[in-house]
């Protein structure tokens, strides 16, 4: 069943209404429900959590305001010291906050009207050189501030793929909206269906729920672990897997990390701990170890077929690329924010897919005319006559075009990697698979394309050549 009713709102309607939400009522004999839309909260909202705001990194005070409160004397044990140390750093960044940073549109305004009356004042005088310097002066504040705000909303909403620098505050602005709104639990239903409403009780709700799926449950039977390996690491492979970790694979592995990833529960990024002077890095390590983790991984769905890959199962991969171009924050990006768009995150959508199969033709100029008319048109997708053939565009910047991608060379690029699999890992169940059943022996290089092969697998002979 297709859901009927809808309540639209612009960016003007969140900006005055962010918390705003709808309730739809049971249908009973109708096809459309009735709608109830809530512009305020039913409750107080929560005070929000701290969380580090990376411009104060940039700061030229950072260092010592982090120095003065990790010297701070602190009695106990080294776990008890290292939090009450993060926890006197939290404090002096509130302050900070509150002094230079916060309410930083409200800021930027007034900066703004200040530089405006500078420059009044200055052509009513121009030969003031008071008069000049305080122009200049309430320049560079306005200028700074206008970064700060940038940033920090970039962080805010949580976009990684547009870089500070283009002026983009206004896309940033919404998105954190956007993202507030999606993020927002209004209601959830207890175990015997009863809505909870209040925010504190919502709270205890979800504890209770996540209490009861991580209680630990009866033990089980002894068994033994080797069995579930069939190939176990050799013996003399083990001596290289217990080296100690080095200091210099800790940096690596810490500033790998992207500035405003890896939030701490306590509300601290990755860039603090990149930020700090290297002394006080070494006494946060020597009473904090970190652990090397893993990071997980996503993969994009494809359809599972056995014939060929035709432009109906792609709907689904044109319909997302859509999707994202049409997301309402996409109004306010600049050209080079459209740009940097299709070269990042438009075009990793498509990644998978083509590591998987050759895409159809279709598929592909489908997909190029999607981004051709983002990039001229804007999220309108308005198809008209493009001032730059896309195939002038897929040139690198050195030789005169965009440095976009091309999606059908990048597709057959990626397609190399079954081969690549097929000659070095001989121990995957799919290698090992192919060799049996469809290679029988045979030469991967020298094997004919029999005519009863599937298309897949036809696709990935066809690419040797």
């Amino acid at each position: 069943m297709k859901k009927l009713d809808w309540i639209f709102g612009n960016f003007h309607f969140l900006s005055n209404w962010p918390v705003a939400h709808a309730n739809f009522l049971p249908r009973d004999h109708s096809d459309h429900s009735a709608m109830i839309l809530a512009l305020t909260p039913s409750s107080p909202r929560m005070p929000a959590p701290f969380k580090f705001l990376n411009v104060w990194a940039d700061r030229m005070d950072f260092q010592d305001i982090v120095k003065a409160s990790w010297q701070s004397p602190v009695n106990g044990n080294p776990m008890y010291k290292f939090t009450s140390k993060l926890q006197l750093i939290k404090h002096a960044l509130k302050a900070l906050h509150r002094n230079n940073s916060s309410h930083i549109s409200a800021r930027v305004a007034e900066a703004k009207t200040r530089w405006n009356l500078a420059q009044v004042l200055l052509d009513e005088s121009p030969t003031s050189k008071d008069l000049l310097a305080a122009r200049r002066e309430c320049a560079v504040l306005y200028s700074q501030l206008c970064k700060d705000e940038e940033a920090i909303f970039k962080q805010r909403s949580r976009i990684q793929w547009l870089k500070l620098g283009d002026r983009n505050t206004k896309f940033f602005h919404r998105s954190l909206l956007h993202r507030q709104s999606r993020n927002e639990i209004h209601v959830l239903a207890d175990e015997t269906g009863n809505l909870i409403h209040d925010q504190k009780e919502i709270g205890l709700l979800a504890v209770k729920h996540f209490q009861s799926l991580l209680t630990s449950a009866a033990p089980h039977p002894e068994e033994d672990p080797s069995m579930l390996f069939a190939n176990p690491i050799p013996t003399s492979l083990i001596p290289g897997l217990i080296l100690p970790v080095t200091n210099k694979e800790i940096k690596a592995a810490l500033f790998s990390i992207p500035d405003n990833k890896a939030p701490r529960p306590d509300g601290f990024t990755s860039l603090f701990f990149k930020r700090v002077d290297p002394d006080l890095r070494i006494a946060i390590t020597n009473q904090l170890s970190f652990k090397p983790g893993t990071l997980l991984v996503k993969y994009l769905g494809i359809p599972l077929i056995s014939t060929r890959l035709t432009y109906h199962n792609c709907v689904a991969l044109i319909d997302r690329i859509t999707s994202r171009i049409k997301v309402w924050t996409s109004a306010s990006l600049t050209y080079a924010g459209c740009l940097q768009l299709v070269k990042s995150t438009l075009f990793s959508i498509q990644v998978y897919w083509s590591s998987m199969f050759i895409l159809p033709c279709a598929t592909v100029k489908k997909i190029e005319s999607i981004l051709s008319a983002f990039l001229w048109k804007g999220m309108t997708l308005t198809h008209t006559r493009a001032k730059v053939a896309w195939t002038s565009l897929c040139y690198p910047l050195q030789e005169g075009g965009l440095g976009i991608k091309s999606i059908k060379i990048w597709n057959k690029a990626a397609l190399l990697k079954h081969v690549w699999r097929l000659l070095l890992e001989g121990t995957s169940l799919w290698v090992i698979w192919v060799h049996s059943v469809l290679l029988k022996r045979r030469c991967f290089w020298y094997t004919n394309v029999p005519s009863s092969s599937s298309w897949s697998w036809r696709k990935i002979l066809q690419s040797r050549s």
